[in-house]
């Protein structure tokens, strides 16, 4: 059986992000999923609360200049 080895580009946790058109919040967390699939723990403010949720890869952009990190397993 070969084993082959699989790569990501993962946004690093503590890296600022937007949400939809405006909202900016920070990367908490991050979990593969199967198929390679990414999913980012997303914390922001909204006025006086604290909002927290798991938010899938294409839902988050991250702010210009920060880059993806290659990670890489079997």
């Amino acid at each position: 059986m070969e084993v082959k080895m699989v790569e990501l580009l993962v946004f690093p946790v503590g890296s600022p992000v937007i949400i939809g058109d405006h909202i900016e919040g920070v990367i908490v967390g991050i979990c593969i999923r199967e198929k390679q699939y990414v999913t980012y723990d997303v914390s922001w403010w909204d006025g006086n609360t604290h909002c927290n949720k798991w938010l899938d890869q294409h839902e988050v952009k991250c702010h210009d200049g920060i880059v993806a990190t290659k990670i890489g397993f079997f």
